[in-house]
């Protein structure tokens, strides 16, 4: 997967673009885990490894899916360590819930949700 952009809600000087690079394994049809390399919102690096569930056929529809991801993030240390809960030397838990549109069996738009601070807007290849 890759990720040119985030977007946040409440825009602060102090943000930098995020770039997110990752991959993810199915163990079942369902049930995936992955991990991701990414430049936080602070020009950090940082990352997160999880573990999660996609929903395929949302509503019906063929090509739009759910995906809740579950896991541990660092990243986020020194004076940005307070902008995620639950942050303990810069390691935290982290769930991300998103929404997805398969454009075709290997290729999908995916929008994932950044808790209260933003959006992230991702491309996903599947060989």
């Amino acid at each position: 997967m890759f990720s040119p952009y985030a977007h946040h809600f409440r825009r602060s000087n102090q943000h930098r673009n995020v770039y997110l690079l990752g991959v993810e394994r199915y163990q079942t049809e369902n049930w995936l885990v992955g991990v991701g390399v990414f430049s936080n919102s602070f020009g950090q690096p940082s990352a997160y490894a999880y573990g999660g569930y996609q929903w395929s056929d949302l509503f019906g529809q063929p090509r739009l899916y759910l995906k809740l991801t579950a896991g541990v993030m660092y990243g986020y240390v020194g004076e940005h360590k307070d902008k995620v809960p639950f942050n303990h030397n810069g390691w935290s838990p982290l769930v991300v819930p998103a929404i997805g549109y398969r454009l075709n069996s290997r290729h999908s738009l995916q929008v994932s949700a950044l808790g209260t601070a933003g959006l992230l807007f991702s491309y996903h290849f599947r060989p």
